[in-house]
């Protein structure tokens, strides 16, 4: 997930950071603005809680498969819709050229549903210092 939203910000100029938590595994960051003034963060998580045996589910878990007007996937429902979302924005306001008075920064991060590791050893490493809002 990280490496696809570094690529699909790397289209609208969007400087992005990789921080690998453990192999495979990497927390994303995407700023944008005017670096020196007030700081935004909003944050959301890259992966969800493993399916267990995908034998015992109803419908597989990683199908996506839509029965009626419903949609039965491991994760629907979780941060994804909301991170797209925020992804969306920042890529829209880069487009239109958006002149913040202040900068943005998207903080993603792995391992929220295990105690929030990837948060934690952010926070730790200072990836949030400075941040206002």
């Amino acid at each position: 997930m990280a490496d696809y939203l570094a690529d699909l910000f790397a289209k609208y100029d969007i400087e992005t950071q990789q921080v690998e938590y453990d192999e495979g595994r990497s927390n994303l960051i995407a700023d944008m603005g005017k670096t020196k003034v007030k700081k935004s963060v909003v944050s959301g998580h890259l992966d969800i809680v493993e399916a267990g045996d995908e034998y015992e589910w109803k419908f597989r878990p990683f199908s996506g498969e839509i029965t009626g007007d419903k949609r039965y996937d491991r994760g629907t429902s979780d941060m994804k819709s909301g991170l797209f979302a925020l992804v969306i924005i920042m890529c829209e306001l880069k487009e239109e050229g958006a002149d913040l008075n202040s900068s943005a920064r998207i903080f993603d991060a792995v391992g929220k549903e295990i105690g929030r590791i990837g948060s934690k050893r952010m926070v730790k490493q200072g990836y949030i210092d400075g941040i206002d809002g």
